[in-house]
């Protein structure tokens, strides 16, 4: 949830979250979630830095291309975090876990667009 909500806050809002609130929601994921530290930090800012940078390309886009875009960007993210995970504990570890997040991440994306469009628009309302 947290990496379909920083791409599309970053897509649609981009000054909503700042590079430091991300690194610290990244230490608070880590910590709870037993990983790494800094690990999550890392690609979260990475992530927000990527969509910062194509975000022109991305703002006026048909919903296809921003799920699709998401999908590559989870990719790519699980990718990293499973890498990193194997070198920092030396171990390779098994790809259907990640893969699971993956695919579950790409199949509830557009729930979550719709739940955040909606807490968007309301937000801008006021």
């Amino acid at each position: 949830f947290t990496l379909m909500s920083v791409f599309y806050w970053c897509v649609y809002s981009p000054g909503a979250l700042p590079y430091t609130f991300l690194f610290v929601l990244g230490i608070l994921q880590d910590a709870l979630g037993g990983t790494p530290l800094g690990m999550s930090s890392l690609l979260l800012v990475l992530l927000a830095y990527v969509v910062h940078s194509q975000r022109r390309l991305m703002g006026r886009a048909v919903f296809g291309t921003v799920w699709g875009t998401c999908a590559l960007m989870a990719a790519l993210t699980t990718m990293a975090q499973w890498s990193i995970m194997c070198l920092y504990y030396s171990k390779t570890y098994d790809y259907v876990l990640p893969f699971t997040r993956w695919v579950a991440t790409c199949i509830t994306y557009p729930l979550m667009h719709l739940m955040l469009t909606y807490i968007y628009k309301h937000l801008r309302a006021k």
